[in-house]
């Protein structure tokens, strides 16, 4: 292998996504999968709607029915109607607390196996430094993220818009899914943080976090914790509760000021930590 092989950080984002070159396409495909099972249930849905019609007109229906169940969740079931309510879930559950969330830590540590495997160490005895050689890896776990978003929010939205013979539903459907961006970002960036500073225990934390976030939500889903709660989780910022329209701004700012500030944190730690 040439010595000047990695010299450049583009030459790094090149050979990461090269390496990548089969899993991220599986992740970026996956969602096209998902069509086709969401066009049958879809189709079966417009019974369900006449039932939370009638829900929505009576209050007091809706908390007998829904009474273990959260009110804030109830309400929002019935406040967006029953097949929108099935896309937000259905994106916020792929895009979020169950798949990106997974895509988020597993790509990171690609990092911690590199390293334990010394391949790291073989990497940086060229002229590449610590800053590029994480760097650039952050940065396609990053993009790599947002195309994973894009292809589950264009493939839910083609899904339901060819139920409903109504594509004015892709637009509002792809924004949902482009929403999680900034929370998957978050988890990246502590992915990063930890990966920078913890070597050993690292890897074990971030699982342990995102258990804890899941299990949060369930909490949250059933009623035995507030919402307030549910705000220590980055899950909360793009919650399926908040129609596109209705979604706060300025959290998702900040949690992209967050998710950059963990992962220059990480990198920080990383230059000045031994390898291996």
């Amino acid at each position: 292998m040439n010595g000047n092989h990695f010299a450049g950080t583009g030459k790094l984002l090149k050979f990461y996504l090269r390496r990548d070159r089969i899993i991220l396409p599986i992740w970026i495909l996956l969602p096209v999968i998902l069509i086709m099972g969401q066009i049958s249930f879809t189709k079966a849905m417009p019974d369900w709607q006449m039932f939370l019609d009638e829900l929505s007109e009576s209050p007091v229906t809706a908390s007998s029915t829904f009474g273990h169940m959260n009110a804030l969740w109830a309400s929002a079931i019935v406040k967006l109607g029953n097949q929108e309510a099935f896309i937000a879930i259905l994106i916020y559950m792929l895009g979020l607390m169950g798949g990106l969330s997974i895509f988020a830590i597993t790509a990171v540590q690609r990092l911690w196996r590199e390293e334990k495997d010394h391949y790291t160490e073989m990497v940086l005895s060229r002229p590449v430094s610590r800053v590029k050689w994480m760097g650039s890896h952050m940065a396609v776990a990053f993009a790599g993220s947002v195309f994973v978003l894009f292809s589950l929010g264009t493939a839910t939205g083609l899904g339901w818009s060819i139920v409903a013979g109504e594509f004015s539903h892709f637009p509002r459907v792809l924004a949902m899914s482009i929403s999680k961006t900034p929370s998957v970002w978050t988890i990246i960036g502590i992915a990063g943080l930890l990966y920078g500073w913890l070597l050993r225990i690292g890897s074990v934390l971030n699982w342990l976090i995102l258990g804890a976030w899941i299990f949060t939500e369930m909490l949250w889903e059933v009623g035995i914790v507030g919402w307030s709660t549910m705000l220590w989780t980055p899950f909360a910022y793009a919650h399926y509760i908040f129609p596109i329209h209705e979604l706060p701004i300025v959290p998702l700012l900040m949690l992209i000021v967050f998710a950059a500030a963990f992962t220059w944190l990480g990198i920080i730690g990383f230059k000045h930590r031994s390898i291996g």
